[in-house]
C-alpha cells in the first residue's frame, strides 16, 4: 500500500447521516434533529401513501421559528428536496406533518450531509 505524499491527490468522502426515519402512522407528526459542525446540506425526503395530502413544514428553533421547507405532498406521489444552501448549524430543527383527519401513511426520511451534492 502506497502511502499519499505532499502534492497526491486524496479524495476524501463527504460524510452524510439520517436524522430522522419514521414511518408515518397519524395524522400529525413532529420531530426534531439538530445539524453538527461541518454539516449544513438537509435532505427531505416524503413519500405519501395515504388518501389525503400531507402538509409538512421544516422550522428552526421551535415548531413556530424561522421556516425553512414547506409544501404538500399528494396521495400516490413522492416530495424530495434538498437544501439550496447550507443551514445555520448549532440549531435544532422541526419537522411538522399533518394530515387533517385522515391519518398518514407513507415514510419520512431526512439526511444531513457536509455537501450537497453527496446527499
Amino acid at each position: 500500500m502506497n502511502t499519499p505524499k505532499a502534492g497526491d491527490h486524496v479524495i476524501t468522502p463527504y460524510a452524510t447521516k439520517s436524522v430522522v426515519d419514521r414511518t408515518l402512522r397519524n395524522t400529525e407528526l413532529t420531530e426534531n434533529f439538530d445539524i453538527p459542525a461541518g454539516y449544513g446540506y438537509v435532505k427531505v425526503w416524503i413519500r405519501n401513501d395515504g388518501k389525503q395530502p400531507i402538509k409538512f413544514s421544516v422550522n428552526r428553533g421551535s415548531e413556530t421559528g424561522t421556516q425553512m421547507l414547506s409544501g404538500t405532498v399528494e396521495p400516490g406521489r413522492t416530495y424530495s428536496e434538498i437544501s439550496s444552501s447550507a443551514w445555520p448549524g448549532a440549531n435544532k430543527y422541526y419537522v411538522s406533518l399533518s394530515s387533517g383527519k385522515a391519518y398518514m401513511e407513507g415514510e419520512l426520511s431526512v439526511r444531513i450531509g457536509t455537501s450537497r451534492g453527496e446527499l
